[in-house]
């Protein structure tokens, strides 16, 4: 079981350390404060929804869908379920319950049934739109020994 080896950071530093420097690509953390902001955008009977923005780099900033159970007590902890949307997808799309769209076809709205089920879920944005646009990034990115997950990673973190 990880972790369960009373030496297990220190037994997997140098693999961890192989992972980011070449294989993702290991960027900074934030340099600056995230300074959230939020912007209600759809409620249901069981949960509400939130567009959330974070800043992580001057310039750079990440962006989801934040869903919430309702009737959680303040300061309550619970599992929060990253929903992922792929390419050309948005974060709307891992909320869609409108049976009749394409997204819904896909994803079947897992971001909204999950918080029916009181998870918390987050549907982070992800870099693949546009086309080929983001592989220009990617291929900017690995010239520097860098990935597009690096950059994600950071967003996420």
């Amino acid at each position: 079981k990880p972790g369960a080896h009373k030496d297990w950071q220190k037994i997997t530093a140098a693999k961890r350390d192989y992972f980011w420097r070449n294989l993702v690509g290991r960027y900074p953390m934030a340099s600056i404060k995230a300074n959230p902001r939020t912007r209600f955008i759809r409620e249901t009977d069981k949960w509400r929804a939130y567009e959330v923005v974070l800043d992580v780099f001057p310039d750079v900033f990440s962006w989801g869908i934040l869903v919430l159970p309702k009737g959680m007590k303040p300061n309550e902890r619970r599992p929060v379920v990253v929903c992922q949307h792929g390419l050309e997808g948005t974060p709307f799309d891992a909320l869609e319950t409108k049976k009749t769209t394409g997204a819904w076809r896909v994803y079947r709205g897992f971001a909204a049934d999950l918080a029916d089920h009181g998870f918390i879920t987050f549907a982070p944005h992800n870099f693949y739109r546009g086309g080929d646009h983001f592989r220009l990034l990617q291929r900017k990115a690995q010239a520097v020994k860098k990935t597009l997950f690096g950059i994600t990673t950071i967003q996420h973190g």
